[in-house]
């Protein structure tokens, strides 16, 4: 919830998220 402080820090972090599920 914290992506909307910064542009693209870490997309990867995001995206294992979802992909881990």
């Amino acid at each position: 919830m914290q992506d909307r402080v910064q542009p693209v820090p870490l997309p990867s972090k995001t995206c294992n998220l979802q992909a881990s599920r």
